[in-house]
């Protein structure tokens, strides 16, 4: 929250820095009431000569914005249910033959292959190359992939998962909790406490420790490798809020 001295010029400001659920209401005095249900209480102080000094100290504390590319900011079309590249293509043209701009093409997880990240289905979109290829060189589209942070844990042939279970990438069970406890399932290697949920992929899921150096290593490796099978512009990540990371 910014003051602003309007004789003088000067400003100052108050950042609260929590985790926990807050509330603000503004009332008519006025008077801006604000409310967290706990947590810890950091508190930072800001006195700047004017607006901008307040906003370059603010920023010195929590890190400059992603500066997004120019293409991000054009018309974007996502929508989920593709059954084929015939459709997404479909899709493309209707747009533009319906005169609306179109920048960014985002594919949904229908793409995978069975929902694996870092895979497409060979049989249904086996033309997405082709068509990223063309429509990027006739209309100059960009195209974004979606990313799920869960990785199937029972698909020994899967890679991506035995790389990582290898290199104790995922997050585990905490120490406190009892074997009996975890539900753990029993098509998915236990011998490491890692956690499993169930999101998008068709058997448990296993989700990566960012955490750990070489974590991001091995999620860098596989998206340029990925890369290079879907020439993709940016890549969507989905369901990464802890919300979604349901026990079995």
């Amino acid at each position: 929250m910014m003051m602003l001295d309007a004789k003088h010029g000067t400003a100052n400001a108050i950042f609260f820095l929590n985790s926990n659920a807050m509330e603000y209401t503004l009332t008519p005095d006025p008077l801006l009431s604000y409310k967290t249900s706990g947590g810890i209480l950091d508190f930072f102080i800001f006195i700047g000569k004017n607006p901008e000094d307040v906003v370059q100290q603010y920023l010195s504390l929590i890190g400059l914005p992603m500066m997004p590319p120019f293409w991000g900011l054009g018309f974007q079309l996502s929508r989920y249910g593709y059954r084929d590249t015939a459709q997404v293509k479909r899709v493309i043209d209707r747009n533009l033959r319906a005169k609306i701009p179109v920048d960014v093409h985002y594919v949904d997880i229908d793409y995978m292959n069975v929902f694996e990240d870092f895979t497409y289905d060979h049989k249904n979109f086996s033309q997405l190359p082709a068509l990223i290829k063309q429509t990027r060189k006739d209309m100059d589209l960009k195209w974004v992939f979606i990313v799920d942070v869960a990785i199937q844990a029972n698909n020994k042939s899967y890679q991506t998962f035995t790389e990582g279970y290898k290199d104790d990438l995922y997050v585990v069970w905490d120490k406190s909790i009892p074997s009996a406890s975890r539900g753990n399932p029993t098509d998915a290697p236990n011998d490491k406490d890692v956690f499993y949920g169930r999101v998008w992929p068709r058997g448990p899921s296993s989700f990566p420790d960012f955490f750990k150096n070489g974590t991001i290593a091995w999620w860098e490796k596989h998206l340029r490798e990925f890369h290079n099978e879907l020439d993709y512009d940016g890549i969507w990540i989905d369901m990464n809020e802890v919300t979604f990371l349901t026990c079995l």
